[in-house]
């Protein structure tokens, strides 16, 4: 098994290969604090709901106090709404019928402040829940793109068109959930008013009301049951048109090459007529709900109308109650109607909710029992890359095409990170790196170089398990998965400055922490990216200048804060690289992986920057003085405030996928992975003196 010698380990001058390996045991890295155990979980790896009713009850609980607020508020506009036809009723009585004109102008002023009560209590009512729907709706947004960055198991099998109708469409049908509360529970509260009044007013008019509405809302409710089902299928079918919408677009340029667009326009033609059949067959039920609903409605103010007749004709009712009943009675359609809305409404929020709560809990969860140092997260000792000789297939498992979750884990010994990535059906790659090595690795078919990266990235879907301390990285929670980053060959930078494109936002060491876990246990929303752009994070110097950086900045007038435009297009080649590389040693992850970082930069300054690497990485480089890995992790953790003096000091394990002689020199062991799938094993100047494949490998 080839294996990047330990640091105190003398180096052998000549090349080795994978048929006769002498592995060596990596060293655990010291901790500060002893390990703890981690306990089991029961929710998926961002803790999030599993059920929708699960996901709907956390919604409301987050959000409890505007919840409350425009409950409150739309309940005393529906209270009013409802008071209004009793009050004209009274007026008629007390200041109509006699003649009253002190009572009228009375009644007017009550009018009057009844109106603006009730006009008030819906304007803020109304404002507290769309408040809360559109910050409960960007939660889920943020949530459900969490979940492809924190497992790479799920953003393997997912889809971006998918991701969007998920992020999109059913984000906000889930939220409407609050408006549907706020709507519902009020007229149910003005049904329950308005009852009590008829029934002080005359029982048996009461009775009717009492008797007739949950009979209506009975067959209501049994005409929705469908509504949900068929609204989930409908969410589907979107998903799935979205789904073949951004397949289309990813491969359009083969398309067109190959004549294929008339079959990729029918292909999404089927996907989006099915989802347009779902949405006719969704919107038949609730049209069908709806009529229900009405006629319900009908038959009990018929009904109501002509018990109450019946009761002034006997001379039991005033001819302002009269009035008064026929106003109620009229208004009594419309919390009727809002609740038989609101229950369809709710069947398709809930079969959004469905949706998204499946694919949140598609996350998988850490095993329990699991030993996780506390120090950093997890001290990741390395990362190794492990291939079989062609005359050892594995065990006959591992022939079928098994790979155990253990595999390459010693037993006992350090934490280690392993990858174990089937790239075809007869043989296997392994990798192992103790803790802080500089390892080149040159691998002679971008395609399995690909397959590696992403693999090691949580990315691949072939056969195989990338392990970090023993936990296969599909698994990690996001605190572990901090600690390793891929950095690939392709660059992308975001509209903004140097500095933003470079820090990203960083509170740390490691990704920045998603805002989706600070909107849990608050009401309010997660800061704006305005607010988090007035927070200037500092760059450590000595990662300006290890990337090459310092020099660009140098030419720019306004240093760090330069304007970048969306992609970088205002950069040459080289700059952009350059960035994407200072983004990657800003974050300091514990094992850093860089796939061919500095193509497009010239040699004298790739070089230069080769050397400038190691030297960070390695803990040696110096700014001012003070070692730059020190002051580096220490400017860090100050900045996200963990303050706790466990300061990393030790260095850094470093993988490059590349054939850059310059990075090649400077590495502590190479690794080449042959076509053939072998591999050879060395430094850089002891496989140039006897590999003639390293030597063409490499050649510029």
């Amino acid at each position: 098994m080839p294996t990047a010698p330990d640091p105190q380990a003398p180096r052998a001058p000549e090349a080795q290969t994978s048929q006769a390996p002498e592995a060596r045991a990596p060293q655990a890295l010291p901790t500060t604090r002893p390990p703890v155990t981690q306990p089991p979980t029961t929710q998926s790896l961002t803790g999030q709901p599993n059920t929708a009713g699960r996901l709907l009850w956390r919604a409301v609980r987050r959000r409890r106090g505007r919840v409350a607020g425009s409950l409150t508020l739309m309940t005393l506009w529906q209270v009013c709404e409802a008071f209004v036809p009793i009050a004209i009723g009274i007026i008629v009585d007390v200041a109509i019928v006699p003649l009253d004109g002190r009572a009228m102008l009375l009644s007017l002023l009550g009018i009057a402040a009844l109106f603006t009560v009730l006009s008030l209590g819906y304007r803020f009512g109304a404002r507290l829940a769309n408040t809360a729907l559109h910050q409960e709706a960007h939660a889920l947004r943020v949530e459900v793109a969490e979940v492809p960055l924190a497992s790479g198991s799920v953003a393997a099998r997912s889809n971006a068109g998918e991701i969007l109708s998920l992020s999109s469409a059913d984000a906000d049908v889930t939220a409407q959930v609050f408006r549907q509360i706020a709507g519902g529970g009020s007229a149910i509260i003005g049904l329950v008013a308005v009852s009590v009044y008829l029934l002080a007013t005359d029982v048996l008019v009461g009775l009717v009301v009492l008797v007739g509405v949950p009979l209506s809302l009975l067959l209501v409710a049994l005409a929705s049951r469908s509504i949900s089902r068929h609204s989930t299928a409908q969410q589907e079918a979107i998903g799935l048109a979205s789904r073949r919408a951004g397949d289309i677009l990813a491969g359009l340029r083969v398309l067109s090459a190959g004549g294929g667009e008339r079959w990729a326009s029918a292909h999404y033609r089927e996907a989006s007529q099915r989802a347009g059949r779902a949405g006719v067959v969704t919107a038949e039920r609730s049209g069908r709900l709806e009529a229900i609903g009405t006629l319900g409605t009908a038959l009990v103010l018929a009904l109501l109308l002509v018990v109450a007749g019946q009761r002034v004709l006997s001379g039991d009712l005033a001819i302002g109650t009269l009035v008064s009943v026929v106003g109620v009675a009229v208004f009594f359609q419309e919390p009727v109607r809002t609740i038989t809305d609101m229950i369809g409404a709710f069947a398709r929020s809930h079969g959004a909710a469905r949706r998204i709560a499946d694919f949140l809990a598609a996350v998988p969860t850490e095993d329990a029992g699991d030993e996780v140092p506390e120090t950093a997260g997890l001290r990741i000792t390395g990362l190794a890359l492990v291939r079989p000789p062609a005359h050892d297939a594995g065990t006959p498992a591992e022939r079928d095409g098994h790979v155990p979750l253990d595999a390459g884990v010693r037993r006992g010994g350090a934490p280690r990170l392993d990858l174990s990535p089937r790239l075809d059906r007869s043989s296997w790659l392994n990798l192992e790196v103790p803790p802080g090595r500089f390892l080149g690795l040159v691998v002679d078919d971008p395609a399995q170089a690909e397959a590696i990266l992403q693999a090691v990235d949580g990315l691949g879907d072939q056969a195989g398990t990338v392990l970090i301390g023993g936990h296969p990285r599909s698994r990690l929670v996001p605190r572990l998965a901090d600690h390793l980053v891929v950095a690939p060959h392709r660059v992308d930078l975001f509209a903004g400055t140097v500095r933003s494109n470079i820090t990203l936002r960083h509170e740390g060491p490691g990704r920045p922490r998603p805002a989706t876990h600070r909107a849990e246990s608050t009401n309010e929303a997660p800061a704006s990216i305005e607010a988090s752009d007035r927070r200037v994070i500092e760059i450590d110097p000595a990662v300006l200048a290890a990337a090459g950086v310092t020099e660009i900045i140098s030419h720019f007038t306004d240093g760090l804060e330069h304007r970048v435009d969306e992609g970088g297009r205002n950069l040459s080649g080289g700059q952009r690289q350059r960035l994407a590389l200072a983004r990657a040693l800003h974050a300091d992850p514990e094992v850093l992986v860089l796939h061919e970082p500095t193509s497009a930069v010239d040699a004298v300054t790739e070089f230069q920057i080769a050397q400038d690497v190691k030297s960070l990485r390695s803990g040696t480089a110096t700014t001012a003085g003070t070692t730059a890995g020190t002051t580096h992790a220490a400017a860090n953790r100050t900045e996200n405030g963990s303050g706790d003096g466990a300061t990393r000091t030790g260095p850094r394990t470093t993988v490059v996928v590349t054939s850059s002689p310059a990075f090649l020199a400077v590495a502590d062991t190479v690794v080449q992975v042959h076509r053939d799938g072998t591999t050879s094993t060395g430094t850089h100047h002891s496989l140039l003196e006897t590999s003639d494949a390293y030597r063409m490998a490499v050649a510029r």
